[in-house]
């Protein structure tokens, strides 16, 4: 939670956003069950690496449990 706020603060006060810090805090917000959070940047990863094995594997059961179905669907598209 510290490096979500600490990359929270970068960001808001203009930081770059890189994809290293995107996956920093796709893989945070994932670790943290935060679906609703972790979505965003989930989905610019993705966009960036459609195939990313192992990120599919921790996203996909954690939005089927936040009731995000449709997004699961999306992922395993």
């Amino acid at each position: 939670t510290d490096m979500i706020h600490s990359y929270t603060l970068y960001l808001s006060h203009g930081g770059e956003e890189t994809e290293q810090i995107d996956s920093a805090l796709a893989r945070a917000y994932l670790n943290l069950g935060d679906y609703d959070n972790a979505k965003r940047f989930v989905t610019q990863l993705l966009a960036q690496r459609p195939d990313d094995m192992a990120l599919l594997q921790q996203v996909i059961p954690l939005a089927l449990d936040s009731d995000h179905a449709e997004d699961a669907a999306e992922f395993l598209k």
